[in-house]
C-alpha cells in the first residue's frame, strides 16, 4: 500500500498472519489484509511487525521514521542500514527490506545492528546483550559514550547516533574513544588504529583489575562490572576521591591513573605474574 503523498505521521502495524492496520491523520483507520509491503510519506512514521513474512517497508521522505519488532521476545534480530536501504532479519522471520528508515527497536533477544550511514540514528536493543557494529567509512575517529541505558556513538564524518540498550560496540580502523561506565560485562571490539578507554569507579575508593594480553585488555572494577577490550592501545582510569587501588598484570606506558576527586591518592599494585 502507498502512503507517499501523506504529510502526517503514519502508524502501520503488521501482525501475524497478514492481518495488519495504518493510522494516522491523513489515512483515518485502514484494515490491510493480506498486503505485505507498505511505503509513507512525509511524516516520521512507524512500522511495527509481528510478521513473518518477507515485507518491505519504505519511510519515505520523512526523516525520523522507526522500525519496531514487536514478534518474539526471545528472537535475536539484525539490523543492517545503510542510511537509504538495509535488512531486517532473524531465525525466526523472513528478511524485511527497509528503506529510508533511521531508526529501530527490537526485543528481549541478542540483537545486532550493522549502521553505515551519516544520519542521527536512534537504536533501541531491549533486553538481551546487544551489540553496535560501525560499518561506515573504515578511518573514522568514532567516539562511544556508554552508561548502561543510553549513550552516543559520532564521529566527524557521521551524525550523532542515540544507542539505548546496547552493550557492545565494535569499530574500525580509526582512533577510537571509548567511554563505558556502566555495570554490565561489555565487549569492546576497537579494531585497528590508537585506540583509547576511559574507565571510571562508581565509589568513592575502587578496586581495579586490569589483565593486558597484548593489545587485548580485560578491566573490572568497582561499578563497571567485567569489561572485555580487543585491540586497545590506551586506558585512562579515574577513581574516586577516597583510596583506589589498581591491580595490574604488566607494567604499560600507556595505562593513565588519574582521580577525578579532592583526595589524590592512587595505590598501585603490581600482579605477581607481572
Amino acid at each position: 500500500i502507498d502512503y507517499t503523498s501523506a504529510i502526517n505521521d503514519i502508524i502501520v502495524t503488521f501482525g501475524p498472519g497478514g492481518s495488519s492496520t495504518a493510522t494516522g491523520t491523513d489515512v483515518g483507520l485502514d484494515f490491510l489484509d493480506n498486503i505485505e509491503n507498505a511505503t509513507t510519506g512525509s511524516g516520521n512514521d512507524t512500522f511495527n511487525t509481528a510478521d513473518d513474512s518477507s515485507n518491505i517497508f519504505d519511510g519515505g521522505a520523512g526523516t525520523g521514521d522507526t522500525y519496531v519488532y514487536t514478534g518474539s521476545d526471545t528472537d535475536a534480530i539484525t539490523v543492517n542500514y545503510d542510511g537509504s536501504d538495509g535488512t531486517v532479519s532473524s531465525a525466526g522471520m523472513d528478511t524485511d527490506t527497509v528503506l529510508n528508515i533511521e531508526n529501530y527497536t527490537t526485543g528481549g533477544g541478542d540483537d545486532i545492528f550493522e549502521i553505515a550511514d551519516n544520519n542521527s540514528n536512534t537504536l533501541d536493543g531491549g533486553a538481551g546483550n546487544d551489540t553496535y557494529i560501525y560499518t561506515g567509512s573504515s578511518n573514522a575517529d568514532i567516539t562511544v559514550t556508554y552508561d548502561g541505558t543510553t549513550g552516543t556513538v559520532s564521529s566527524s564524518g557521521m551524525s550523532t547516533d542515540t544507542v539505548n540498550n546496547i552493550e557492545n560496540y565494535t569499530t574500525g580502523s580509526g582512533d577510537d574513544i571509548f567511554n563505558i561506565t556502566d555495570a554490565n560485562d561489555n565487549i569492546i571490539n576497537a579494531g585497528a588504529g590508537n585506540d583509547t578507554t576511559n574507565v571510571g569507579g562508581s565509589a568513592a575508593s575502587n578496586t581495579f583489575t586490569v589483565v593486558r594480553t597484548g593489545s587485548n585488555v580485560t578491566v573490572t572494577g568497582t561499578g563497571i562490572g567485567n569489561d572485555t577490550y580487543n585491540s586497545i592501545e590506551n586506558i585512562n582510569i579515574t577513581g574516586g576521591i577516597g583510596d583506589d587501588v589498581v591491580n595490574l598484570t604488566e607494567s604499560s606506558n600507556n595505562i593513565v591513573y588519574g582521580n577525578g576527586g579532592t583526595k589524590e591518592v592512587i595505590k598501585v599494585v603490581k600482579n605477581s605474574n607481572a
